[in-house]
């Protein structure tokens, strides 16, 4: 309904849509509830399909239209503290790869962004905080992350990754393989 009024606005055209939906509940998964599990995914899986569902239709009408969707570095290798956090923006990962291709045809190009942690409260007003944060620190501002989604709107890239620990995670992690494990294992333990 909201976007129907807000198009409605520029004659039906919606030239990009962030998909910025996200929860994250940090810690070892048998601390993590079921509740916050059905959480994670209800807004992390569901509040991105809904998000690009409900865009689509006027994205399909808009020529170069940009779908932006929030994964995280935890799509790119399994991440301990973050287990289902992690599952969740592998999902968001394999949409965004696989609407890339669908939407070809209606001339729509679809990206994911990955970064580490960033200044945010999700991420300072944690209830558990891995010894990653300690560890890698929090680096990232919000302000970097948004030049990064304005530069994916207006670019052709699948995959946008902010911040020099983005770009170390995806290269270790296509370097090692599973092989990253036990450096994981070491970061993340206190």
């Amino acid at each position: 309904m909201a976007l129907r009024e807000f198009t409605s606005l520029a004659g039906g055209r919606l030239d990009a849509l962030f998909a910025n939906a996200g929860v994250l509940f940090m810690g070892p998964d048998e601390t993590i509830t079921p509740a916050q599990k059905d959480l994670l995914v209800d807004v992390n899986v569901k509040g991105v399909i809904h998000t690009i569902d409900a865009g689509f239709p006027h994205l399909a009408q808009t020529p170069g239209a940009h779908v932006v969707a929030m994964a995280s570095t935890s799509a790119e290798y399994g991440s301990p503290q973050h287990a289902v956090y992690s599952a969740t923006k592998f999902f968001v990962r394999g949409l965004t790869e696989a609407l890339n291709i669908e939407y070809r045809e209606h001339g729509i190009q679809v990206s994911a962004i990955y970064v580490a942690y960033v200044q945010t409260g999700m991420v300072f007003d944690a209830a558990v905080k891995p010894a990653s944060i300690e560890r890698l620190g929090v680096k990232v501002t919000p302000q970097r992350v948004a030049e990064v989604v304005w530069k994916a709107v207006h670019g052709n890239r699948v995959h946008w990754r902010v911040g020099l620990g983005a770009r170390l995670i995806n290269l270790a992690a296509r370097v090692l393989g599973s092989g990253i494990a036990p450096i994981y294992r070491r970061i993340m333990s206190r």
